[in-house]
């Protein structure tokens, strides 16, 4: 289910501040959201859509409600981070290490790309003590 406010995401390691990325009009962004760049390039919300490429996870929240594309940054990490797994059929498993996962939200990532409907999130490192997807998330890792 995708954030409704801020959430503390667990990291396993350290993560990388890779800095600050304009962010897409009309569209706030949560602390611990997956987030994504649009086909313009700007950054939003994980969310079901193809042609667009995980970023990583935003370490404030940025609201850019009205504002016009760039008007606001979101500071955001690379590394290895903790998501929600999808069910049934994107349910994540320790079979699934080491395959790429997909953005089914901004907390929530899936084993399949949906019918050709997702983008790659990264790829699944682990489950954490929780039985959780431990997902590594950054630039590079869509091919």
């Amino acid at each position: 289910m995708a954030l409704t406010g801020d959430k503390a995401r667990l990291r396993v390691g350290e993560p990388i501040a890779v800095g600050q990325h304009p962010v897409a009009t009309n569209t706030t962004i949560y602390q611990g959201s997956l987030i994504m760049a649009n086909a313009g390039g700007y950054a939003t919300v994980g969310a079901a859509a193809t042609g667009q490429f995980a970023l990583g996870v935003a370490t404030k929240k940025v609201v850019n409600n009205p504002g016009a594309n760039g008007a606001e940054k979101v500071p955001y990490e690379v590394g290895d981070f903790e998501f929600n797994s999808g069910t049934a059929g994107d349910a994540l498993t320790i079979a699934n290490v080491g395959d790429q996962v997909f953005i089914i939200d901004d907390d929530v990532v899936g084993a399949t790309n949906g019918g050709a409907t997702r983008s790659v999130a990264g790829i699944l490192i682990g489950l954490s003590a929780a039985g959780k997807p431990i997902v590594r998330v950054g630039l590079g890792l869509q091919s």
